[in-house]
């Protein structure tokens, strides 16, 4: 692990390829292909991102109007770089924008107990009535894709 400082950036015109290595190697949609992070970074509301030199170590990405809703879409961190504060220091660029922008709502999802928790120093609570639902075509199609893609890089990588 490298002990070079770390990096900060708030801007969308970053290497689709760096974010796309990032992704791949924390096995996090790691079926995308590198045009799909292109416009998932082109059309983003937000990003902030992390860097050892040219290495992309985290990216934060917030998406919404801006205006009525906000969502921490995306909060990745290199695992030789977790615990190190970069996941901290991306939350906090994300919602100083979100503090700017001033939306009436602002969410995120979070799967582990765990996440909640830190989570909360950002002021984040469990919103205990509503429920994630999932639009079934959609996410079959996503499941899919996420199957072609790993069979076909398995086939490439044995």
């Amino acid at each position: 692990m490298s002990r070079t400082r770390v990096m900060l950036r708030t801007t969308r015109r970053i290497s689709a390829n760096a974010v796309h290595a990032l992704f791949a190697r924390m096995q996090w949609h790691d079926w995308f292909t590198r045009e799909d992070v292109r416009w998932y970074l082109d059309h983003a509301l937000y990003v902030a991102s992390a860097w050892d030199g040219r290495r992309c170590v985290g990216v934060a990405v917030l998406d919404g109007d801006g205006r009525i809703n906000t969502r921490l879409d995306t909060i990745v961190v290199d695992e030789a770089y977790q615990g190190r504060g970069v996941g901290t220091a991306l939350v906090r660029k994300i919602m100083a924008r979100v503090e700017r922008l001033q939306p009436y709502y602002m969410q995120l999802d979070v799967y582990q107990r765990r996440t909640e928790h830190w989570y909360a120093q950002f002021g984040f609570v469990r919103n205990k009535g509503t429920w994630l639902l999932e639009h079934k075509p959609t996410a079959d199609r996503m499941r899919r894709a996420v199957r072609v893609a790993r069979k076909a890089a398995a086939r490439d990588h044995p």
